[in-house]
């Protein structure tokens, strides 16, 4: 009996010894490209996700106040809205997130969904330049990194309405109701249309190209995670104040209890890099950001007054980038002169929206036959598409940029030692709303020095704005 017991008490110590190095070897094992020992450690990076162009604050006002969402070509209003472009839209109040993960290139460093709702004014840290700070773990110790991939689930914003066609013409139906955070709320998930850049209908992949799952945001300079440092600040910056505008969806094959044609007017960012036309529900590509790393302590200040008699932007890039980089060409036109429209949508057999789509049809046929008067053949078709694709795909959102008002001074903080080209741009069109620069707007005439300024660290670089 005394051998059976130490038989049976030996087996119970080979197994508890097998649980415990099992235990211990988990701990430096890579599940997802996530060593799991790290969250064990003191986190010491921190995200700042913020939703302007400017990377600290102060920001830009909205400047949207004075603009009628329902009036065409005042600026948040787009030019594709074509089936009813009148209607009691309102301006939306909220914007709505939910994450799903976060990575570093391909290791992931945020296994957490964040659920987001933001109120679209500037007593919000997403708004004015202080930034939320996102849930993470500190990703692998001096590991260089190019790009952060952000898994979105879900953007909304809220005042989506439903219209539809009734014998009197197009009438208000209801606020859109969709799914956030497994409750149903007023508002409308345009993450679902983020997905192609462009309507080529020759391509075979042009239902397919997938702009936002996940996001993949660029690095300025790059990232290399140094865990010995007390604290690094990765900042992510997407452009959404002064970047939202009304689009139309129309529903095409859907339709409802009461038989009657419908669409939807709904709100998400400009397409100001990828122009959305008429009948189209895409509007991947149109997701401006950037994402730059710094280490508190270790920066540098850019500061001046501004003098110019206007107000405008500060913008300060590495010196060994081009101004170019930033902007688009003036003369730009998506596809280059070989844009095929849309072909509308049949709708079913009910008398308005089959006139509706007859109007449309031969609307499609007349500008297809005039696109294709300047594409002499497929290899120029071609080109051109690619000659444009390749030129948006190559804008950048600059990584430093700061609001200057005329008559004050103006700071850009947290700058990494190095040497920087300052530019300023003066916005004097009103509102300047939904978009970016051209290269007629920003060029090296609007240079604020010959040559670049050097920014060290705890120090102040004046750049002043005559």
């Amino acid at each position: 009996m005394k051998i059976e017991k130490k038989k049976k008490y030996g087996r119970r110590n080979f197994y508890l010894y097998n649980i415990i190095l099992c235990c211990f070897l988990s701990l430096f094992i890579q599940c997802e490209n996530r060593s799991l020992f790290t969250e064990l450690a003191d986190n010491r990076l921190e995200i700042r996700f913020k939703g302007t162009f400017e990377s600290n604050g102060p920001v830009r006002g909205w400047a949207w106040s004075s603009i009628d969402p329902n009036q065409a070509g005042a600026g948040i209003q787009d030019d594709s809205v074509d089936d009813y472009s009148n209607g009691i839209d309102e301006r939306p109040t909220t914007i709505m997130f939910d994450i799903a993960e976060i990575r570093l290139d391909r290791d992931l460093f945020s296994n957490y969904r964040q659920i987001l709702s933001i109120t679209l004014n500037d007593s919000h840290d997403f708004f004015n330049g202080n930034g939320v700070v996102l849930r993470n773990d500190d990703p692998f110790h001096d590991q260089n990194y190019l790009n952060v991939r952000i898994y979105f689930r879900k953007m909304l914003f809220d005042k989506a309405k439903r219209y539809r066609l009734g014998s009197n013409g197009w009438e208000y139906v209801e606020d859109n109701t969709d799914m956030f955070h497994e409750k149903d709320v007023k508002a409308f998930n345009f993450n679902q249309f983020q997905v192609n850049s462009y309507y080529d209908s020759l391509r075979i992949e042009r239902n397919k190209i997938n702009r936002v799952f996940p996001l993949w945001i660029p690095i300025a300079g790059g990232f290399k995670y140094n865990k010995n440092e007390e604290k690094t600040v990765l900042e992510i910056r997407i452009v959404v104040k002064n970047f939202i505008k009304k689009y139309e969806y129309n529903y095409a094959y859907d339709y409802f209890d009461d038989q009657s044609y419908h669409i939807l007017h709904y709100y998400a960012f400009s397409d100001w890099l990828r122009d959305v036309h008429a009948g189209e529900n895409y509007l991947g590509g149109n997701i401006l950001a950037v994402a730059r790393a710094y280490i508190p302590g270790k920066v540098g200040r850019i500061t001046g007054t501004n003098s110019s008699g206007n107000n405008g932007y500060v913008i300060a890039i590495p010196s060994e980038d081009s101004i170019t980089d930033y902007t688009v060409p003036a003369s730009l036109t998506r596809g280059e002169g070989c844009d095929l429209p849309v072909e509308p949508s049949y709708t079913d057999s009910y008398i308005e929206p089959l006139l509706d789509y007859y109007l449309k049809l031969e609307k499609y046929r007349y500008d297809k036959t005039t696109a294709l008067a300047g594409c002499s053949d497929f290899e120029t078709y071609s080109q051109k598409w690619t000659n444009y694709e390749n030129e948006i795909r190559d804008f950048k959102i600059p990584p430093l940029v700061v609001w200057s008002t005329n008559g004050s001074a103006y700071e850009i903080t947290n700058v990494s030692p190095g040497t920087y080209n300052v530019y300023f741009v003066p916005v004097t069109s009103s509102p300047f709303y939904g978009r970016l620069f051209k290269d007629d707007e920003l060029n090296d005439t609007d240079k604020l020095t010959v040559v670049p300024v050097t920014v060290s660290i705890d120090s102040d670089t004046v750049v002043d704005i005559p």
